[in-house]
């Protein structure tokens, strides 16, 4: 997961870049970066002869950029690309042939529609589509390393919603306040062991603060 961690702190370096250049040329405030804590849930899975998988909750890093492409006098349309990293989530399971773990990034450009944009309460509906990487562990339950290709790259549809709450407060530019759910449907990782789904959905509870500029 050392590689998805770089790539997550390398998109936040860029955007406090672009954020500062934003903010010193005294652009309006049509950007905004999300900044999210949050868990996973995936849920339980089923392999082919029949034993259970219990995929648990994950800690889950969020970073979205969004550029205002159009607003009317009720809504205004984004184009945002959310960055998602889950840098462990446990797996259980009584066949100690699976991975301990898995982590997971997430890329999916796309569309999100605010509602109320002017207003203090703002929601809003997101759909959008990338690249996922989902990452098994170098481990088995049972000790042994992990046997195979650990990597598994995927397209992943994503969609959601959230409510966005209007700046209360400014620290060289504007912070407001978000929550959301988003689901990012994807392939399954490679857990060493056959499932009866070959894909999955992947449900993220976040929230955080909006940064304009």
């Amino acid at each position: 997961m050392r590689r998805s961690l770089a790539v997550v702190c390398l998109l936040f370096a860029i955007m406090g870049v672009a954020e500062a250049q934003g903010s010193n040329q005294g652009e309006s405030k049509n950007n905004e970066l999300g900044l999210l804590l949050g868990g996973v849930v995936t849920g339980q899975k089923t392999t082919i002869g029949g034993a259970p998988v219990n995929v648990g909750a994950g800690l889950t890093f969020q970073a979205t950029y969004a550029r205002r492409l159009k607003e009317w006098k009720r809504a205004a349309l984004y184009f945002e690309v959310p960055f998602v990293a889950t840098p462990s989530t446990e797996v259980r399971s009584p066949d100690t042939s699976v991975v301990h773990n898995y982590d997971t990034l997430y890329v999916t450009p796309g569309l999100r529609v605010k509602f109320a944009p002017r207003k203090m309460v703002s929601p809003w509906l997101a759909l959008g589509g990338g690249y996922g990487l989902l990452e098994a562990s170098k481990g088995l339950i049972s000790g042994a390393p992990t046997p195979g290709e650990r990597f598994v790259h995927t397209g992943t549809l994503q969609m959601g919603g959230g409510v966005d709450f209007a700046p209360r407060f400014k620290i060289l530019v504007p912070i407001g306040f978000r929550l959301e759910v988003r689901d990012f449907y994807t392939s399954v990782p490679n857990l060493n062991t056959t499932l009866t789904d070959s894909r999955q959905h992947n449900v993220l509870f976040s929230g955080g603060l909006v940064v304009k500029f």
